[in-house]
């Protein structure tokens, strides 16, 4: 003002604090810093993409072999069970057959029981017989050692003969 005319003081006002505080930030130094970061989130989010379709392409190839791989075993697992049937049935039918086969032979098996057991009564009365004419001592025994070298000579003979007949199967029409 005027000399000599009352100044009413004046106040600084707010908005003026706000505009001098706002003169005193480093605006430039912080816009720098924000460019800054904002590059290397554009980076971080380029790197970020370019990794996410990287994962989603070997996704994507794995899911496709997976999908291979679950048909292929789906494959296999159907010819395993066809096959496990028809070897089932197989035995089902080897167990039937030989059920009847058993059930149509237990009349000749009890039969063939019975005439072993026959056969071996035979055979031990005949290996007593042995023993008794086998006894040192015992009148046949001569007769027997006699009868065996006649056997024994009658064996060597054929041996020869049938020798003879397998070289020359005419020998027995015209002789030797």
């Amino acid at each position: 003002g005027r000399p000599g005319e009352p100044e009413i003081p004046v106040m600084r006002d707010r908005i003026e604090n706000l505009i001098e505080q706002v003169t005193e930030l480093p605006i430039k130094e912080l816009a720098q810093d924000l460019r800054k970061t904002m590059a290397a989130l554009q980076e971080s989010l380029q790197a970020a993409r370019r990794t996410v379709d990287i994962l989603g392409k070997e996704a994507s190839a794995t899911s496709a072999q997976a999908r291979q791989t679950l048909a292929a075993t789906e494959h296999a697992l159907v010819e395993v069970q066809g096959s496990a049937q028809k070897t089932l049935a197989s035995i089902e039918k080897l167990a039937d057959t030989t059920r009847g086969t058993v059930s149509g032979l237990q009349p000749e098996i009890q039969r063939a029981v019975v005439s072993a057991r026959e056969a071996a009564d035979s055979a031990r009365s005949a290996a007593q017989r042995v023993n008794e004419f086998a006894d040192p001592g015992a009148p046949m025994r001569a007769d027997l050692d006699s009868t065996m070298r006649d056997l024994s000579q009658a064996a060597r003979n054929l041996k020869d003969l049938s020798e003879l007949l397998d070289e020359r199967p005419n020998a027995i029409i015209f002789g030797k």
